[in-house]
């Protein structure tokens, strides 16, 4: 396993040189005529450049000619035709102006094998005053070919211009460029993020619970880096900052890890964990790199593409700190008044977006405070792919966090079996490529209960305020963690001194959860202030309503559909939850909800099914237990989402997704009866694994490939095939993985429950 880690770090080192690269410039050969004819662009009205003023033509290949209508106004009228070519499957065409603008046309014209001629029409949208790349690919039986362009405009915006045809020799280069860039971007994120951590762990002989403690080095340092980046900006340029940083890091962790080569293994069955996060973590980066989206996805076509249909714009938000970490701007500023408006900077946590930026700068992002509506590209000059890496790493450490809570309450192998459920759940891979930091709260609320269960509550407060600073769902569960902590079995604590872990866990948790809430008030019109989230309680399906019938029926309805399997196609069609923005969804696409706001699609239906079973034997046994660790936040949870009712998995079911598979399995280990033997044989069986890594390929790529086909002879042809590769590795890698330990531990999941006292 060292050796595999010391490739990525040789890919994150050449991060830092790769990232700034850009292959933009077209290396262009021309496509030559056929024999005759003076001019191979012909020789029709159209001139010369004849583009409008303002028009950058330096972006032309170089050798290109083109031909233009705008001949000092709109007025001109006319048609040129180019010679004729001999057939290529694909060429590019330079487009200026407004050819698609009726009655402008501009087509590729084609002579078949049979005689007949036909057309391709320019379809896409107008560049205006600038040149775009028009990629052409002829049907096979395509002999030869030409160029028409017909300006049939005299009013405003009606020039067009159009270059002869080329091809690119540099395409399959320029593609995969892109591929290469992302992976050292993601080896990049992985190193700064988990580096950290499993250099903790190595460093001497670590428990298997400390794996959820090594969540938090490495989003730490680079947290702090960002906000670094952020305060000296006045100072020096924030990428430099970044790089500097990134740079000594890495040089940092490849010392320590040098140092640290021949030091104790991980704790037992850590490192299959750790290899399993990464591998999914690069099937998250693959599937956001895919071209194609579901129909009617959210912002599709630009870089801020949220890859699912529906009204989150969450993916935007913490970049909006990368902007304003990058342009030196302050968290109220205009800047950032545009960015979150009709919200606030102070509205969310920071720590996404301060842990995403320097790795965005160091990697040659330029934020711009258009950034979100710029142009889809696979690693775009934004740095928009790079922060969505940042943050699917980021999120997938919350596998850690679930082993290492299981870990502390059972033997280690029951600790791998939760791994093995929450690694292959469909929300879990989901949530890594939405690219928001609700699941990175739920992994640190995991690593407080592990430190408040080892006896550091003052420490398990601090995890839990930074868990708020990811998001503040965490406070969901706060009331809840104080009960436990005042309520746990402690031998020779009893009395007054029962508060002492309370008042320790608030000394860490408040002032840093007050400081924040107190700047939010700073905001003008107070718009940052989170008192609007306690709203939620008296909304009904996002209506505020003042009879009690429609808040019944809402909270039922949330209920019903987060946890009784298929309710939710018992829900309008029309609901606005469950479609995209721009139009009714389809019933496959709508269907993709489940694994999204469904508990038992969220964790698999077999997963769920087991996990029900150990959750009904601790109810049965513990009930204070069940009461205070899971049917409280539970009911807390229904009664206070009131924005949709359609389910609350993906609103604020984070938390609550990760402690139902502590509880359920900590309840399988110590309650279960006999028939607990044959359940999880049948569980682990690797058919049930190879239906578990088909169930989360169905999610990810179910409804795009239902709506959208990949265009392999298109511009992002390379590009999809290599994406589609690499999630494929990638989930068959940790499926057959996971499944080879598990078989490992069949013997230690059968023993009978273990009958000694547990801190729940």
């Amino acid at each position: 396993m060292r050796r595999a880690l010391w490739i990525i770090y040789g890919f994150a080192a050449a991060a830092l040189f790769v990232g700034p690269v850009r292959f933009d410039e077209i290396i262009a050969r021309v496509v030559p005529p056929l024999a005759g004819g003076t001019s191979a662009i012909g020789a029709g009205p159209f001139e010369s450049l004849a583009v409008y003023r303002s028009t950058n033509s330096g972006v032309l290949p170089r050798g290109v000619q083109t031909r233009g209508s705008w001949l000092g106004s709109d007025e001109f009228q006319g048609t040129h035709e180019t010679q004729w070519y001999r057939a290529r499957r694909n060429f590019m065409v330079m487009v200026s102006g407004y050819p698609a603008l009726e009655p402008n046309r501009l087509e590729i014209e084609y002579r078949r094998r049979d005689g007949g001629v036909a057309a391709l029409r320019y379809a896409g949208p107008n560049p205006g005053e600038a040149w775009r790349a028009w990629e052409v690919a002829l049907p096979p039986d395509a002999v030869e070919f030409r160029v028409r362009a017909v300006d049939g405009s005299s009013v405003a915006y009606g020039w067009l211009a159009f270059s002869e045809p080329f091809v690119d020799v540099l395409l399959p280069w320029r593609q995969v460029w892109p591929i290469f860039q992302l992976m050292a971007a993601t080896c990049l994120s992985l190193t700064l993020l988990y580096g950290p951590g499993l250099l903790w762990l190595w460093r001497r002989a670590r428990s298997p619970r400390d794996l959820a403690f090594a969540i938090v080095a490495g989003p730490l340092v680079v947290g702090v880096l960002g906000l670094a980046c952020w305060l000296l900006g006045g100072w020096l340029p924030p990428a430099t900052v970044a790089r500097a940083g990134a740079g000594v890091l890495l040089l940092a962790i490849g010392w320590a890890a040098w140092r640290t080569r021949s030091a104790i293994a991980f704790p037992r069955h850590a490192g299959t964990v750790v290899a399993a996060t990464a591998l999914l973590a690069g099937l998250g980066v693959a599937k956001a790199n895919l071209s194609i989206g579901p129909a009617g996805e959210l912002f599709r076509g630009t870089v801020s593409r949220t890859l699912e249909v529906g009204g989150h714009s969450d993916s935007r938000t913490s970049y909006h700190i990368v902007q304003l970490v990058a342009a030196h701007a302050g968290p109220f500023s205009a800047d950032a008044r545009s960015y979150y408006s009709p919200w606030s900077f102070a509205n969310r946590g920071p720590l996404g977006g301060l842990i995403a930026a320097p790795v965005v700068l160091a990697m040659g992002g330029t934020p711009i405070s258009d950034a979100c509506q710029q142009r889809w590209q696979p690693f775009d000059l934004q740095g928009f792919a790079v922060y969505r890496i940042t943050q699917i790493v980021l999120a997938s450490l919350a596998a850690w966090a679930v082993f290492g809570a299981v870990a502390a309450l059972a033997p280690v192998a029951w600790a791998l079996l939760a791994a093995v459920v929450v690694l292959l759940a469909p929300f879990f891979v989901h949530e890594l490529y939405f690219t928001w930091p609700k699941l990175a709260t739920a992994a640190f609320v995991l690593a407080a209960f592990v430190a408040a269960d080892a006896g550091s509550a003052l420490i398990a407060g601090f995890l839990f305020a930074l868990g708020y600073l990811f998001h503040p769902l965490a406070l969901l569960t706060l009331p809840f963690f104080g009960l436990w902590l005042l309520g746990r079995k402690t031998p020779g604590v009893g009395g007054i001194r029962r508060l002492g872990p309370v008042l320790q866990f608030s000394a860490g948790v408040l002032p840093i959860v007050i400081a924040w809430m107190s700047l939010g008030r700073l905001a003008p019109l107070r718009t940052g202030a989170q008192t609007v989230f306690f709203d939620f309680f008296r909304l009904s399906d996002g209506r505020l309503m003042t009879e009690a019938g429609p808040w019944w029926h809402a909270r039922w309805e949330n209920f019903a559909n987060t946890f009784v399997p298929l309710h939710l196609f018992t829900v309008d069609r029309y609901h606005e939850s469950i479609n995209s923005v721009y139009a009714p969804s389809d019933p496959i696409t709508q269907a993709g909800f489940l694994w999204w706001n469904t508990l038992p699609f969220a964790l698999g239906v077999p997963a769920f099914t087991l996990l029900v079973a150990g959750i009904v034997a601790v109810a049965r046994r513990a009930p204070e237990v069940a009461a205070v660790v899971l049917f409280g936040p539970t009911l807390l949870l229904v009664l206070y989402w009131g924005a949709a009712s359609t389910g609350l998995m993906r609103h604020c079911g984070h938390v609550l997704f990760v402690s139902v598979i502590v509880f359920g399995v900590w309840g399988l280990q110590r309650h279960a009866g006999p028939w607990r033997r044959e359940a999880i044989r049948a569980f682990l069986h690797p058919g049930w694994f190879a239906w578990r890594g088909f169930e989360v390929a169905l999610m990810a790529f179910g409804s795009t490939l239902w709506s959208s086909r990949p265009d392999w002879r298109g511009p992002f042809g390379w590009n999809d095939g290599i994406s589609f590769g690499i999630a494929a590795v990638c989930l068959v890698t940790s499926v057959i993985l996971l499944a080879h330990a598990a078989r490992a531990i069949m013997d230690e999941l059968s023993a009978p429950p273990s009958p000694a006292p547990s801190s729940l």
